[in-house]
């Protein structure tokens, strides 16, 4: 079980805006709210099932001492399609750590690490300046490329 955490900000995406707004410390059991998905390859993966901007995501994660999910092996696409049946998962889209490239159909994760590979994944784009969204399918997964200002579901993991 990892330890309560005291939350004291919350990031909001404005158009073209990130502002971060202080908010009253509250004490959270991140058990709670952080489901787990279990472990591969070193890291445990995590969901939660409220929807929110990629922003937001990433700093949600952050508070519990994680970051946004990178599906960065065969392995780790094989293990996230394999939890299809999980409620609040399955079938839902989750924001990753995957960031628009500025190069054509091509994105990296935010800590500029390398390209996000799809893994012979169907992967869809749309506008430039997007972020990157999972969907765990009954015998696949695919990416969504999407607006970081809309709203997915959490996928964070430990690091």
């Amino acid at each position: 079980m990892l330890p309560s955490i005291s939350i004291s900000t919350i990031l909001l995406a404005y158009p073209f805006y990130e502002v971060c707004l202080a908010r009253p410390q509250l004490e959270i059991d991140p058990s709670l709210l952080l489901i787990s998905l279990g472990s591969v390859e070193g890291k445990t993966f995590f969901y939660h099932d409220s929807s929110m901007a990629w922003a937001a995501a990433k700093v949600y994660c952050q508070d519990f001492g994680m970051r946004l999910g990178r599906i960065s092996s065969q392995a780790q696409m094989t293990f996230l399609v394999g939890k299809n049946n999980i409620t609040g998962f399955g079938g839902l889209y989750h924001w990753t750590a995957g960031r628009d490239a500025m190069t054509m159909n091509q994105f990296l994760w935010d800590d500029q690490l390398g390209p996000v590979s799809s893994y012979g994944q169907s992967v869809s784009f749309s506008t430039p300046l997007t972020c990157l969204a999972w969907v765990t399918r009954p015998s696949s997964g695919a990416w969504l490329s999407s607006s970081c200002r809309a709203s997915a579901h959490v996928l964070c993991e430990t690091f």
